[in-house]
């Protein structure tokens, strides 16, 4: 099965769920090639799924929880910041924020990680931590995430709202030995030194395991 089907089944779980979910047509005047010009190792997976929707909103209480970026949404954020060195418009692909400047992001490599979704922090411009190994996995997480702290209508179960006193815990994005278990290729991401030089602290990376 193809990374985009697989991708539409979890899309199919959140429409089924949320009330008010929203899945953007394919753009009619921004094309997925056009990003060719800012990323040369543009991979097939980004492509199938831009070709397939633009993006998607579930609307939740958090505006940006569960709203994938656009393809406009991403050429302005280009066109404010961009810049040649810029890894965030050279080997990171945003593909979801929020809002504070921080993003999830599809890496684009030369080797292992390629496809890898990370969370890109703000202060640095490196990633801090891998989402998902691949995208069809960083979106059956998303998915499992998004219908595990939110109720039909959007609105927060107050057992995961922050303003709780004691939240209760979730597994992703940080334990890392109950990711494996539903995304094994997360296992050579977090031994491969290569990869973990891409990261703000490569040694915390590398040890997810121990």
């Amino acid at each position: 099965m193809k990374e985009v089907d697989k991708i539409k089944i979890e899309i199919k779980r959140l429409e089924s769920y949320f009330d008010k979910f929203e899945l953007f047509e394919p753009s009619s005047t921004t094309s997925i090639e056009h990003f060719k010009t800012y990323y040369t190792g543009l991979t097939p997976d980004i492509k199938d799924f831009y070709t397939f929707c633009n993006g998607f909103d579930v609307h939740t209480d958090d505006y940006y929880d569960g709203k994938v970026i656009s393809l406009e949404e991403h050429l302005e954020l280009i066109e404010a910041i961009r810049s040649d060195n810029l890894p965030l418009f050279t080997y990171q692909f945003p593909i979801l924020t929020d809002g504070c400047g921080n993003y999830d992001c599809v890496m684009f490599l030369n080797g292992q990680g390629s496809n890898s979704v990370v969370f890109r922090d703000s202060d640095d411009g490196l990633p801090s931590y891998v989402k998902a190994n691949c995208l069809s996995s960083y979106f059956s997480f998303l998915t499992n995430d998004l219908l595990l702290r939110y109720n039909r209508d959007g609105t927060i179960k107050p057992e995961y709202d922050l303003e709780n006193p004691d939240p209760v815990e979730i597994d992703w994005p940080h334990n890392s030995r109950q990711m494996i278990t539903k995304d094994p290729g997360l296992i050579d991401l977090y031994k491969d030194v290569g990869y973990a030089l891409q990261f703000s602290s490569p040694e915390d990376l590398i040890k997810s395991l121990d």
